[in-house]
């Protein structure tokens, strides 16, 4: 894994450690009235994000050809497939794709975040929010060679 650049975590413009991030398992619309609203700035170098969801995205495309092979043939519609799914670096060139994998509800987003930021996302249920910051209404782009989730987040009232 390429580490010699550390990911980094603002919260309303201010450095904090990237260990207070979590990314809840579910909406977190039931604990908004309880936490507060802050915004996120969280920036991964890109290939960090590649070597952290390498074997979640292989897995996945092992799962869409198998299904692509049941039904005899690609979705025709979706470049990844007909292009045999190539590398992770390729595929989040295309912003669709990013949004799909890393985005809000994406499919790689937690293993990628979770790994890349040393945490365990499972360390910590939802209920024990009040040292921890949350992702929620976020957008992901590649920005140059990093991938970039910004947006709204949620911390704990104190």
């Amino acid at each position: 894994m390429t580490d010699c650049i550390e990911p980094t975590l603002q919260v309303d413009g201010k450095s904090v450690s990237v260990k207070l991030l979590r990314i809840p398992p579910m909406d977190l619309s039931s604990s908004r009235a309880s936490m507060q609203p802050c915004k996120i700035l969280l920036k991964i170098p890109a290939q960090q994000i590649c070597d952290a969801a390498k074997a979640e995205w292989e897995a996945y495309a092992i799962r869409c050809m198998r299904e692509e092979a049941r039904l005899d043939r690609p979705d025709e519609d979706d470049w990844v497939a007909m292009a045999g799914y190539p590398p992770l670096e390729e595929v989040i060139q295309d912003q669709e794709e990013l949004d799909f994998l890393f985005g809000r509800g994406g499919r790689l987003r937690t293993v990628a975040i979770s790994k890349t930021c040393d945490f365990d996302n499972q360390e910590v249920c939802v209920e024990d929010k009040k040292h921890y910051i949350y992702l929620d209404n976020i957008r992901v782009e590649k920005i140059d060679n990093f991938i970039v989730w910004s947006g709204i987040g949620y911390r704990s009232l104190r």
